[in-house]
């Protein structure tokens, strides 16, 4: 029985330690995109602005798309 808690308190320990891991290499927050230019430090700002600064606003898209297959038809 002993190790049944075992293996319990390790998939629950990694469990947790991995989603710990992925928001901070993910860099996952909790804020809304609107609160962006208030939440960021000024050196996240500065690497923000670094990284549009050839890009022109006006022809900026943002969407993402979840893909998932169920098996049927193919998938």
């Amino acid at each position: 029985m002993t190790w049944l808690w075992i293996a319990l308190a390790i998939v629950v320990l990694g469990w947790f330690g991995a989603r710990a891991l992925l928001t901070r290499l993910g860099g996952a927050s909790r804020r809304s995109p609107h609160e962006m230019r208030t939440g960021l430090s000024p050196a996240a700002r500065a690497l923000v602005d670094r990284a549009f600064e050839d890009l022109d606003p006006a022809r900026l898209l943002d969407y993402h798309v979840h893909v998932a297959g169920n098996g049927s038809g193919g998938t």
